[in-house]
Formats: C-alpha cells, sequence, structure tokens
C-alpha cells in the first residue's frame, strides 16, 4: 500500500484502546490501567506500525492485547473490504528504542518501549 492508500492504523488502536480503557473505567475495573498505559505509549511512540504484532514492543501491550486488536483489526478491515495487513519481521535487538531516541542523544519524552531479549 502506499502512503496515500494506507491505512489509517494508528487512530483505529489510539481509538480502540481508548475505548477499551473507558468500558474498563466504567465497570471499575482494572484492566483499564492497562489500557491506559498502552494507548499513552501509543500516543508518545512516533514509530509507524503495520500490524497489531508490531504494538508489543509498547510498555503496556502484551500478548492478550495484541491478539485481541488483531482480531478487531480483521473484523474492520472485513467490514471496509480491505486486506489485512501482513505481519512485518521486527529487527532482532536486545533493546528497542524510538526513531527520536536513535538519531538524538536526549530521549524522547513519554515514548515507552519495553525491552526485547
Amino acid at each position: 500500500m502506499s502512503a496515500s492508500t494506507a491505512l489509517p492504523l494508528r487512530t483505529l488502536f489510539s481509538n480502540w484502546l481508548k475505548q477499551w480503557r473507558d468500558e474498563a473505567k466504567a465497570r471499575h475495573s482494572q484492566s483499564a490501567l492497562v489500557f491506559n498505559t498502552a494507548y499513552e505509549a501509543l500516543r508518545a511512540c512516533p514509530l509507524v506500525f503495520a500490524h497489531p504484532a508490531e504494538l508489543a514492543q509498547l510498555a503496556g501491550v502484551g500478548k492478550t492485547l495484541v491478539q485481541r486488536l488483531t482480531e478487531r483489526l480483521e473484523a474492520w478491515c472485513e467490514e471496509q473490504g480491505l486486506p489485512m495487513p501482513q505481519r512485518r519481521e521486527l529487527p532482532s535487538q536486545s533493546s528497542v528504542s524510538c526513531t527520536a531516541e536513535r538519531n538524538s542523544s536526549a530521549p524522547r519524552a513519554g515514548c515507552r518501549l519495553r525491552r526485547l531479549v
């Protein structure tokens, strides 16, 4: 997909995380904290995500949340008549940092990525 026809994945993921956070808050569920952590990490990080599995590097995003986002994205793509984005292979690193951190000596405030082993 070209940039002009790319799916609005960041917006979709952000909206879904916010929706789930708000629903969990309404139920007084502690999962609201997890959704909020993931939501804030996504908002703060400038990386481009092509598949929900790539969000696993963000703080607050684990296997369960990746699975939930993947299922939601599959349903959304089906509703829109669009193909499901293919999962990309992430580079193997002992730690992952934001593009902003790699390009400057000062870390980007708020960009919380987990250490990958």
